[in-house]
Parts: structure tokens; C-alpha cells; sequence
């Protein structure tokens, strides 16, 4: 199992942080900051379910 994204039509794959880097114009640390910003915010949501 993977879990990666794939565009159907070139069978190109994509991990998460090429989708937030095109999602966003952003570089690879800008792209890492927003991801693991994102982590943290389903963390803390899930904690006060």
C-alpha cells in the first residue's frame, strides 16, 4: 500500500509534499512548515473530540 497521489492520466506520482508545494507556491521548507502545521492542528482536534 501506498500513499502517494497519482495523476490517472501521466500515472505520475505524488507525495505530500510536492501537492502542498504546487497547492501553495512555496519552497520544500515552506512546504514542510505547512504540513506539519496541518499534523498538529488534526492532533489537537482529535484530542478534543
Amino acid at each position: 500500500m501506498t500513499d502517494l497521489g497519482r495523476c490517472f492520466r501521466c500515472q505520475r506520482k505524488f507525495n505530500h509534499l510536492d501537492i502542498a508545494m504546487v497547492a501553495k507556491p512555496c519552497t520544500f521548507c515552506e512546504a514542510v512548515q505547512i504540513l506539519l502545521e496541518s499534523v498538529e492542528e488534526t492532533c489537537r482536534a482529535r484530542r478534543h473530540r
